[in-house]
């Protein structure tokens, strides 16, 4: 599902923009070594089978491209902080909380 509209409708263009800057930089930081301890231990033997570190980090990198993505689709139509009287420096959330 791609969340673009929504965010375009309810986060200031700029935070977008923060945000979209630091994706790859929030994904290098999950680990094959982190999800082993955090994630793997939840999914079934056969889905864990199937997950190594060169998989893991094939995966990040999809992840991130597919949300760099969005976030590329949803900043040319978001407004600007102004716009919406909101502070462009402000953390709000992908949901414009």
């Amino acid at each position: 599902m791609d969340p673009s509209n929504l965010w375009a409708a309810a986060v200031p263009r700029e935070v977008l923009k923060r945000k979209c800057d630091l994706m790859y930089g929030k994904v290098d930081g999950i680990r094959f070594e982190h999800a082993n301890a955090e994630l793997l231990p939840y999914l079934t033997p056969t889905a864990r089978a199937s997950l190594n570190a060169e998989r893991w980090d094939a995966m990040r990198v999809e992840v991130a491209e597919r949300v760099v993505q969005w976030f590329k689709a949803a900043i040319p139509r978001a407004k600007l902080a102004r716009e919406t009287l909101r502070d462009p420096q402000s953390d709000a959330d992908l949901a414009g909380r």
